[in-house]
């Protein structure tokens, strides 16, 4: 497995963890973010849940095989979380910790990015 399939394949795995969490655990999700009530939001946190499910599916896919295309996409989108989880700090819609999520994200599109230029050139 080349150096960019294990960085899609780990956030692959991050993304199994969040949906799991999401779809089994949707109030404790709820009050670690501080993004409302529990119990209030639990249908639309499941339902993002599911979402994270069929992007790690997509991500241990593209990982397996190898796709370089899919994970040149990746770079380009991953650090958008980023901006949209800074800009709902900064707007008060969601609370700081948030923010975590955004870097997670901007590091491993940083691995991605570094892995397949350094895989481009070799």
């Amino acid at each position: 497995m080349t150096s960019a399939a294990k960085s899609m394949f780990v956030f692959g795995i991050y993304l199994l963890s969040l949906s799991m969490s999401c779809l089994f655990w949707p109030n404790t999700v709820i009050e670690l973010i501080g993004i409302g009530e529990p119990g209030d939001a639990s249908v639309f946190i499941r339902f993002s849940g599911m979402m994270a499910l069929f992007l790690a599916i997509y991500y241990f896919a593209a990982a397996r095989k190898d796709q370089s295309e899919f994970m040149w996409w990746t770079v380009y989108t991953r650090p958008l979380v980023f901006a949209f989880c800074a800009l709902f700090v900064l707007t008060g819609v969601f609370p700081k910790v948030a923010i975590f999520v955004g870097i997670f994200d901007m590091v491993t599109a940083g691995w991605t990015y570094f892995a397949l230029r350094a895989q481009a050139g070799a």
